[in-house]
């Protein structure tokens, strides 16, 4: 990198490390980040997660259980091709007010939904990635309906971290089989209506 070679240096906008950088970029570029993780987190507003009470993470797991999902798919690249996939949870519901709360707790995104005028205001939280592991690491223990999900989306979410960044096609077949069997089978527990 030339903005090695020159000594020129900033700070990641998000953990504030000192990293090199280069003068195009100081001249075009707000902010830096020393990774993709501490983009994300800059990007979607995370938040250390609180140590909250047994009480409090019972509470947000029994929420889960009832109004929530974890659910799991590939991201489709601007050729159409399949470039990575992704994990996420999502809680969906007409309280803003108690979403607005676990976004304070877990980070991630609250968009409103709307339907037809006669209905009130769907509100959606997102969580993806590192959001949505963390997410569910911490209500694990306290899920029971969603637990099975959750386990598989640690699992798929544990395999996402241990691929080389960026570079896709040096997967081996065996790890791509290995991801495509979680995300059917998440997609199998998640099902609703009757059997096929």
């Amino acid at each position: 990198m030339a903005g090695k070679a020159l000594g020129l240096t900033t700070h990641c906008g998000w953990c504030g490390k000192e990293i090199p950088t280069e003068p195009s970029k100081l001249r075009k570029q707000k902010n830096q980040f020393c990774d993709v993780a501490c983009w994300y987190q800059y990007r979607w507003g995370i938040t250390q997660i609180p140590e909250l009470k047994p009480e409090e993470l019972s509470y947000v797991a029994g929420f889960f259980d009832g109004e929530g999902c974890v659910y799991a798919g590939y991201r489709r690249g601007k050729n159409g091709n399949r470039n990575g996939c992704v994990l996420n949870a999502e809680i969906a519901n007409c309280d803003k007010g108690i979403l607005e709360m676990f976004r304070e707790w877990f980070g991630g995104s609250l968009n409103p939904h709307y339907q037809s005028p006669r209905w009130k205001v769907r509100w959606q939280w997102d969580l993806a990635s590192r959001q949505a592991e963390a997410f569910l690491t911490a209500i694990l223990p306290y899920l029971r309906l969603k637990a099975p999900q959750a386990k598989l989306g640690l699992e798929l979410q544990s395999l996402l971290r241990k691929a080389k960044r960026g570079q896709p096609k040096s997967l081996t077949q065996e790890e791509i089989n290995k991801r495509t069997e979680i995300i059917k089978a998440i997609k199998v527990l998640n099902a609703r209506g009757p059997k096929t």
